[in-house]
């Protein structure tokens, strides 16, 4: 199950967890891309969740051949749009899309 947003498509049933952080969030990556040619790739996301708040940030993006995604500002922009509308759903540990890791971290870090 993916989601599309401001032309920015993340794949979220590709979504894979990778480590938990110090902060209290972890890692994951995720295909993302857009429409623009040469910006896609696999994003490293950082998400912190709480009961009561929920943040999601891009920490790299790369092609599939490992250079690094350099889009345009507009593109940064639609990219960091759809990240938030993805922490203002709280859409990160949900059952139906998530790896049983990912749901795992986030029920123990909100108890839901």
């Amino acid at each position: 199950m993916g989601l599309e947003n401001n032309g920015v498509k993340i794949s979220c049933e590709g979504c894979t967890y990778l480590e938990t952080g110090g902060d209290g969030g972890f890692d994951v990556s995720v295909p993302l891309g857009t429409a623009e040619p040469g910006v896609n790739g696999v994003a490293r996301l950082h998400c912190v969740v709480g009961p009561d708040s929920h943040r999601v940030e891009l920490v790299s993006w790369v092609t599939s051949d490992g250079r690094a995604v350099a889009p345009p500002e507009a593109v940064e922009q639609r990219v960091a749009a759809a990240l938030h509308f993805i922490a203002e759903r709280r859409i990160c540990g949900r059952h139906q899309i998530c790896p049983a890791e990912v749901i795992r971290v986030v029920k123990g870090q909100t108890g839901k």
